[in-house]
């Protein structure tokens, strides 16, 4: 029973998991047929997991035009069994649309030793791609404003995790712009302050901008930055909301001349 009780509590955190994630779970044959596909590639994919298993190669999920090319890639990988992590690629879903996924996997082995297939976690990263495509499109016409800007910028996709930022951005959090590439707008905002943050990302959303606010943003070195910032959304080329850019002003001088003015008028 205690192992049982642990087996379902252990499959509930692994569901959890893999929805917020937007990932799922698969294993595939020597040939590629899938044998195993966990439920959520019907949110990500479309496709229920009776649809696939048994039924379907991973390579069926490849775009037409560059199918075979990723295919024979693909099995040169399995050949040499080895275990890529972090591929990204794109996926044909069953109503036609192209889902990017990043894809991890490694080789299984019975218990004698021999082959007999993969097994990996494709997650969608399809808000992060469009989100970056968006900005790519301007890319060149601002990036000369972009990197030598005072005032610091930062992107991030609607999820909250953020993708780009400039020179300016990295000094005042200090993190490297590839560290910042791997963070969450959560985990450099201080939990006090992150019901005013998405108070003024629902702003964003529903106006398309959003007024000046002010809250601190936490250092890599654990120090607080006091930040007054104006974002707005970025569109892709249809108009269509997928991300979200700021631009934030370290406000620490005004924040100290004003306490001491605070200071000053209460010893009078």
């Amino acid at each position: 029973k205690q192992a049982e009780d642990a087996l379902r509590k252990s499959e509930a955190r692994f569901a959890a998991a893999t929805q917020a994630s937007r990932s799922f779970v698969w294993e595939v044959a020597p040939d590629g047929l899938y044998t195993y596909v966990s439920g959520m590639v019907a949110e990500v994919l479309g496709y229920r997991p009776e649809d696939m298993v048994g039924r379907m190669h991973f390579y069926d999920l490849l775009p037409p035009e560059n199918r075979e090319a990723l295919k024979r890639a693909c099995f040169e990988i399995m050949a040499r069994r080895e275990s890529p992590g972090g591929f990204e690629n794109l996926n044909v879903a069953k109503d036609g649309r192209l889902v990017w996924v990043s894809s991890s996997a490694s080789p299984l082995f019975n218990a004698d030793g021999s082959y007999r297939g993969y097994q990996g976690i494709d997650t969608d990263i399809t808000a992060r791609k469009q989100t970056e495509e968006a900005l790519q499109a301007s890319e060149s016409k601002y990036r000369l404003l972009f990197e030598n800007m005072r005032d610091a910028f930062a992107a991030m996709d609607l999820q909250g995790r953020l993708i780009d930022c400039n020179p300016a951005f990295e000094k005042l959090v200090g993190y490297s712009r590839d560290e910042v590439r791997r963070l969450h707008l959560a985990d450099i905002t201080p939990k006090e302050w992150m019901a005013a943050e998405k108070k003024a990302i629902a702003q964003m959303r529903r106006r398309g901008f959003s007024e000046r606010f002010e809250k601190e943003y936490v250092r890599k070195d654990g120090s607080r930055v006091p930040v007054e910032l104006q974002g707005s959304l970025i569109r892709d080329d249809r108009g269509r909301p997928v991300g979200l850019w700021a631009i934030i002003r370290d406000v620490s001088e005004r924040k100290r001349a004003e306490a001491a003015l605070r200071q000053a008028h209460d010893e009078l």
